[in-house]
């Protein structure tokens, strides 16, 4: 094919008049070339196009990605607290009544152990053994660990599903990127598509060398309409402006550190010791003495008028005898650590593969970049050639080394993401293991129950929330201003939306009256694309009641945008516009501002918000595990001093104890300010 690409150059620049392999007019030869020249600088920008994508030597994207949703692997197991005191109603008393009939004596009626009937009537106390108070209370101490254990083994489903779903979203982010190259490829073959088809016209090539390229655009067509088609059904778009840079690290970077992991499958090794426990008490309760006391009343009727009644008491003691040791037991005892063993074994030998096939892909890696130099040194020495020689220079050389540069760049693409799945599996195993078995094993649990009281004070209250139009449309004045009094909220942020003039000027009064204040909350992110969104926003501000409202809240979220890392640097100055003119008016019509940000939120908004002494609300989402919201918004915080708040979505969190665990750890943390968000979920618990 190269041989036949010179031959039409040849001929296309020669100037014998005795040529034969064309009988074209000088003109559409001309076309020809001019149309050559085209796919040359068609190929060109394509090769720039790909070898310019910025390449990010930060790691922390991969780790932030590791993080999200981790929640489900550190959650308290136990959603049920149960209060042992409160619980045992049983304690082991039963009234009895008891009657017998004779109907024939079969013996003199003058010895009292002949009776026509009898009723007996009366209390019986188990003290010790089976129906018991003790007994109900082991029986709830073993109920406390068979709930302990099954939840344990919930989490870890949840576990493997998390992680399942962090390797397709994975997919997901690089499927994206191969789509976006491949558009560019398939662009550029149908532009060579249409020349083969004009040179196939004039005869210049024939048929099998027509189809071949038809056939090479057909194949990355339709595998780029497959791919299309079946990820425009996944809604990943947050994901994707989030993590879509995933791909763009450098994994020359990334390193495994290998350890000899000594504190493997904490969770199942605590579900084992849970499982021993078990049986252990069970045999435990099987050998205890039963010890049984009756009280009775009782009335016998025999023949004639020789009747008697009487009260009684009895007991009853029942000591079970085993001898030697039940090896049975023992057994299967020792059979739940052998498989833990055997499983942390196959654990280990999971990590040791990992770690040699991620640097065995590395090596790889570097082979490839090494070919993609070895092209890119060629596809500039083509360029050089062109700059010096342009008139008879030919396109050939450059267009085949694009191509397989091209390849390459797929080929990396393929390998840097085996790279990071191999990573993030084995940042995943790993990070059980980091965690101490007192961190998740509570022996206590062994002996008395998970107690919590309902009543119990919060160690920080929160200081506002957000109030939406959704929520203020559908539920009363009077059940909001209960609901903030009852979590002692003081700052409400109101979307109050459109047409309920009545009903917000009503809910303003009981605002006031309960000492509660109103800032109108902005969360259209339109505001943030360009001028004219924020001149939409300047004359909607302007057109706010300053009567109702005592401040402006804006919660405008240009990152969610599909076109947001490309347009960061234009997103960012439009942000810092935006907080800048808005201050500006706040200040002059005396009302305060403060902004909702995101934990990623760049470090030229951040220092413009402090710079202005914005208050700023920290969006802590997707994770209840507070010390890494705190970890991975360290840079942030340092930069906005003590002028934030932390916010907490009440939806992250499966039940109260979350909450209050991430209280208690952001009051240790020294975070003294906090908000909820948001107010349908306050009225809402249960959802």
């Amino acid at each position: 094919m190269r041989l036949l690409w010179s031959l039409i150059l040849i001929f296309l620049f020669c100037v014998d008049s005795n040529a034969q392999t064309s009988k074209k007019s000088n003109q559409e030869l001309d076309q020809l070339v001019i149309e050559y020249n085209a796919l040359f600088f068609a190929s060109k920008k394509l090769v720039e196009q790909v070898y310019h994508k910025t390449q990010s030597s930060d790691k922390e994207i991969l780790l932030k990605f590791i993080d999200q949703n981790e929640n489900l692997v550190n959650k308290k197991s136990s959603s049920q607290n149960f209060n042992e005191q409160n619980s045992v109603s049983n304690i082991g008393l039963k009234w009895v009544s008891d009657f017998t009939h004779n109907f024939g004596l079969g013996g003199s009626d003058d010895e009292d152990i002949y009776f026509r009937s009898k009723v007996s009537t009366g209390l019986d106390w188990v003290i010790f053994g089976e129906g018991s108070y003790f007994k109900h209370k082991n029986d709830l101490k073993l109920n406390l660990i068979e709930n302990r254990k099954d939840s344990l083994e919930l989490m870890l489903l949840k576990k493997n599903d998390v992680s399942q779903k962090k390797i397709e979203t994975l997919q997901y982010i690089y499927d994206m990127q191969r789509i976006e190259i491949l558009k560019k490829y398939a662009d550029f073959l149908k532009a060579k598509v249409d020349y083969t088809n004009k040179l196939f016209a004039s005869k210049l090539i024939n048929l099998p060398e027509k189809i071949k390229v038809e056939n090479d655009y057909s194949k990355i067509k339709n595998n780029l309409d497959l791919s299309e088609n079946f990820l425009s059904n996944q809604d990943n778009q947050s994901l994707l402006s989030e993590y879509g840079n995933i791909p763009n690290v450098n994994y020359d970077l990334l390193n495994i550190d290998k350890k000899e992991l000594t504190d493997l499958l904490a969770i199942d090794s605590e579900i084992v010791e849970l499982e021993k426990e078990l049986i252990r008490k069970d045999r435990k309760n099987s050998d205890r003495p039963s010890f049984r006391t009756k009280v009775r009343y009782n009335v016998f009727n025999s023949e004639g008028d020789f009747n008697r009644s009487f009260a009684s008491v009895g007991a009853s003691l029942s000591v079970p005898i085993r001898f030697g040791k039940d090896h049975a037991l023992e057994y299967k005892i020792e059979s739940f650590d052998e498989k833990l063993e055997l499983q942390k074994l196959k654990t280990q030998e999971r990590l040791e593969k990992l770690y040699f096939d991620f640097y065995s892909k590395k090596n790889e890696l570097k082979n490839l970049q090494n070919d993609l130099k070895l092209i890119d040194a060629l596809l500039d020495n083509e360029i050089q050639i062109y700059e010096k020689h342009i008139m008879n220079f030919s396109p050939e050389k450059y267009i085949d080394f694009a191509m397989q540069f091209l390849k390459k760049k797929i080929e990396i693409l393929d390998v840097n993401q085996t790279l990071s799945e191999y990573f993030i599996t084995y940042q995943l195993i790993t990070e059980q293991s980091k965690k101490t078995t007192s961190q998740v094993f509570n022996s206590n649990v062994l002996e008395t129950p998970f107690e919590i009281s309902l009543k119990e004070e919060s160690s920080i209250t929160p200081s506002s929330t957000y109030l939406w139009s959704n929520t203020f449309k559908t539920e009363t004045n009077e059940s909001l201003v209960t609901i903030l009094n009852e979590n002692k909220i003081k700052t409400v942020f109101l979307s109050p939306g459109e047409n309920n003039d009545e009903k917000l000027n009503d809910f303003v009064v009981q605002a006031n009256q309960n000492q509660i204040k109103i800032h109108r909350l902005i969360g259209e992110n339109s505001y943030a694309q360009n001028q004219l969104g924020l001149k939409k926003l300047i004359r909607k501000i302007n057109h706010i009641d300053k009567n109702t409202y005592t401040g402006i809240h804006l919660d405008i979220e240009p990152h969610t945008f599909s076109d947001y890392r490309e347009n960061m640097d234009s997103y960012v100055e439009n942000m810092n516009t935006i907080f800048t003119q808005v201050n500006q008016l706040c200040n002059e019509n005396n009302m305060q501002l403060s902004v909702s940000v995101p934990m990623n939120l760049t470090e030229k908004n951040a220092k413009v918000l402090r710079k202005l002494k914005i208050k700023t609300y920290i969006m802590a989402y997707e994770n209840v595990d507070q010390n890494k919201l705190l970890k991975r918004t360290e840079k942030l915080r340092n930069i906005l001093k003590d002028n934030f708040v932390w916010v907490l979505r009440l939806s992250d969190f499966k039940n109260d104890e979350e909450l209050k665990m991430a209280l208690k750890e952001l009051k240790n943390q020294g975070i003294t300010e906090i908000s909820y968000y948001d107010v349908s979920a306050l009225l809402n618990p249960n959802e």
